[in-house]
C-alpha cells in the first residue's frame, strides 16, 4: 500500500489509494514542533482499519523524523495511541 502525504493551505493529509475507496488522516501543523490529528475518513470495514493503521503509524515515524509531538484529536488516533504505549515519545496529551 502506497502511503502519500499532501499539503494544502493550513492543512495536510496522509492518504492511501488503493482500488477502490480511500482512506485520510487529516493533520495540520500550528507550530514546527506540533502536528495536531483531526480526523481519520474511512469506510468500514477491516480493510480501512487496517489501511487507517498504517496512516497513523507513518505520522509516527513522520513525527520521530521531524522531532514533532503529536496531539491525538481524532478518536481513532487516540486509540492507537493507547495501544502503542512506545509511541509515548511523540503522542501528546490533549491537556
Amino acid at each position: 500500500m502506497q502511503i502519500e502525504y499532501e499539503e494544502f493551505i493550513g492543512k495536510a493529509r496522509y492518504i492511501a489509494r488503493p482500488s477502490g475507496p480511500h482512506v485520510e488522516l487529516v493533520v495540520t501543523d500550528p507550530t514546527p514542533q506540533l502536528r495536531v490529528a483531526y480526523y481519520t475518513a474511512m469506510s468500514k470495514g477491516a480493510r480501512s482499519r487496517t489501511m487507517a493503521r498504517a496512516l497513523v503509524k507513518r505520522m509516527v515515524e513522520d513525527a520521530r523524523k521531524t522531532g514533532r509531538q503529536i496531539v491525538p484529536l481524532c478518536p481513532f488516533v487516540r486509540d492507537e495511541a493507547e495501544k502503542n504505549p512506545d509511541w509515548a515519545d511523540v503522542i501528546r496529551d490533549q491537556a
